[in-house]
């Protein structure tokens, strides 16, 4: 009996205590409700959207290259007397840059020059051979000439004498000197003619000779400009503007005319910057390119202050089957050699300009559940707007749609919100 009285006893005890411990539980949602009624509003921070042209435009990886690279090379054989540059030295076309020992074809000239007076000399004595003999022919014209004149005098007199001779009127002596006269003519002429073949075959004996002299000059003045074109390589100059890589041969070495290089120079104002486009833009880029020549932003990752803007002179024109990429190549002015050959840079390819596009801190967007957003201050209460990203410019992105020109977007302090929170507003630094 005892024991059945005090289990009631326990039983009506823990009754008591479930009854008080669920009135406990109750009173901290009221209090809840008190606290969300009273909860100040939120301090943050906004900036308005501002509306400002934006370029559109493509990022990729490009790689500096020089657009022209000379590997110095001898073109003569002999000794290296001298090195006129210093390694990695700037130089401007027509600088020395090594001597060859010119000795050798300081020789091949002179010998060239020596040979040249003698076929000159030749030559002048041909030539006064020939006109020799040429007054010689004249000569002997004139005679033939005058000894054809004396022969019809002769045969005119002894067709005379002859006609005489019949009537008795001149003697048979007088007519015999007459016919002698005429034969005597006549062996003159063969005589005068004789004499002008052997002049004339002594003409062309000279003719040919002077050729022949003429050809031996005509070789030597190509032997002097070969001996002066080779004294002329003897000393190595800088084809072009550049600067010089390391030098491979010092004074002292004996070089093998085009065998082997010397240094290598490169042409470093301006540069090339070469980058590659994926098949898919290629559309955009044509398009791009028929309205001008496209820009390029160029600048070395961790400098990104040091911008340099060139044009694309160069659209590849097949796509790459193995990578599905077309190469483009842009020209960059690069007077302080901010690049380098060889060097990886970041090309921005500027392919137009959106027309008043809006644009808000990159730091006010968010992403959620249902894509980016951000948060929108009205009346001082806070309004989550999904909004449509665009390009990055800078610090500032563009948005595309949720957002106007003017509204005032939250930039700090977007933890604290929930759509229609309250607010307290301060404005942040313009962009």
């Amino acid at each position: 009996m005892f024991f059945e009285c005090k289990r009631k006893f326990l039983l009506v005890a823990l009754l008591l205590l479930a009854a008080s411990a669920g009135c406990k539980k109750e009173a901290p949602a009221t209090a809840g409700k008190d606290a969300g009624a009273t909860r100040p509003p939120a301090a943050v921070t906004v900036v308005p959207a501002i509306a400002r042209d934006a370029p559109i435009y493509l990022d990729e990886i490009a790689r500096c290259a020089s657009p022209e690279i000379v590997s110095i090379q001898p073109q003569v054989s002999g000794k290296v007397t001298e090195v006129c540059f210093e390694e990695g030295a700037e130089l401007k076309k027509g600088d020395r840059l090594f001597a060859i020992d010119a000795r050798p074809f300081q020789v091949q000239l002179d010998q060239a020059k020596a040979e040249l007076d003698l076929n000159r000399a030749s030559l002048q004595q041909s030539e006064a051979s020939l006109a020799q003999y040429q007054a010689a022919k004249e000569q002997a014209q004139a005679d033939l000439q005058q000894s054809k004149s004396r022969l019809e005098l002769a045969n005119m007199e002894l067709a005379r004498a002859k006609n005489l001779l019949e009537t008795n009127a001149v003697s048979k002596q007088e007519f015999d000197s007459k016919k002698m006269a005429v034969e005597v003519g006549e062996a003159q002429i063969r005589s005068a003619t004789a004499a002008i073949n052997v002049v004339e075959a002594q003409m062309k004996q000279s003719v040919a000779a002077a050729a022949m002299a003429k050809a031996r000059v005509q070789t030597s003045l190509a032997s002097i400009e070969g001996a002066e074109i080779n004294l002329s390589y003897a000393t190595i100059t800088s084809p072009l503007d550049g600067k010089t890589g390391q030098r491979l041969v010092h004074a002292g070495n004996v070089v093998t005319a085009n065998a082997g290089a010397l240094v290598v120079i490169q042409r470093m104002d301006p540069l090339y910057v070469d980058f590659s486009l994926p098949e898919r833009e290629l559309a955009r880029v044509r398009g791009a390119m028929n309205d001008g020549a496209l820009q390029v932003e160029c600048r070395v990752p961790g400098l990104q202050p040091a911008v340099r803007t060139g044009q694309v002179s160069f659209l590849d024109n097949a796509v790459q089957e193995a990578t599905g990429t077309v190469k483009l190549r842009a020209r960059v002015a690069n007077a302080d050699r901010c690049f380098w050959p060889g060097q990886y840079v970041n090309a921005r390819l500027l392919l137009g300009t959106k027309k008043n596009a809006v644009l808000i801190p990159g730091v006010a967007t968010q992403v959620g559940q249902n894509g980016p957003f951000v948060y929108a201050v009205k009346n001082a209460t806070a309004e989550l707007r999904l909004v449509k990203l665009g390009q990055r410019q800078g610090d500032l992105v563009v948005v595309e749609e949720g957002v106007a020109a003017g509204e005032s977007v939250v930039i700090a302090g977007q933890l604290m919100l929930f759509p229609g929170a309250q607010v307290t507003a301060q404005e942040g630094p313009a962009k």
